[in-house]
């Protein structure tokens, strides 16, 4: 597992994980995994940034292997009244209006960059990823990378493509 955080963040430590500066290479051969999963992470890169990553997930994973990315979704903050109307979505209710909710997506929570389905969905093709689809919560093609977290779901939008 790579995380951005150094083991210096004691809030954050995990068991098993590598801190890791996703601008760079990441530290793994050539095809050498069956999967691959990113939760909410190429909103903190700026979007070239982003770019060069997934073409690194690309890069270490083995042919015919699932990229499982999952990040909060543009279109949610800009039909915010959709999602303030309903009343299970809390967060949404919290907007007065869509600028509110655009700021929020952007300039809060160190986020550097923007993602809708299709902006995401040509990166993934972009950087070589076929069968690029949108899934959702606790849903794709290998149950392994199902590890979707229900808290961020009322913003999060699930994609996945096959190397």
């Amino acid at each position: 597992n790579l995380d951005f955080y150094s083991s210096s963040f004691s809030f954050w430590k995990k068991k098993r994980y590598i801190g890791h500066d996703f601008r760079f290479p990441l530290p793994f051969n050539n095809n050498s995994f069956q999967g691959a999963y990113s939760e909410h992470v190429m909103e903190h890169l700026y979007f070239d940034e982003s770019k060069f990553l997934l073409k690194e997930i690309y890069r270490i994973l083995k042919k015919r292997a699932v990229f499982r990315c999952t990040v909060p979704s543009l279109d949610f903050y800009i039909d915010y009244k959709k999602h303030k109307k309903n009343k299970k979505n809390k967060y949404f209710s919290r907007f007065e209006t869509q600028c509110d909710a655009i700021r929020d997506l952007t300039c809060n929570y160190g986020h550097l960059n923007v993602w809708d389905k299709l902006t995401l969905k040509r990166e993934l093709q972009s950087a070589g990823f076929k069968n690029v689809k949108v899934q959702s919560f606790l849903k794709g093609k290998n149950k392994n990378l199902l590890k979707d977290d229900i808290k961020k779901t009322h913003q999060t939008i699930y994609l996945e493509g096959v190397k």
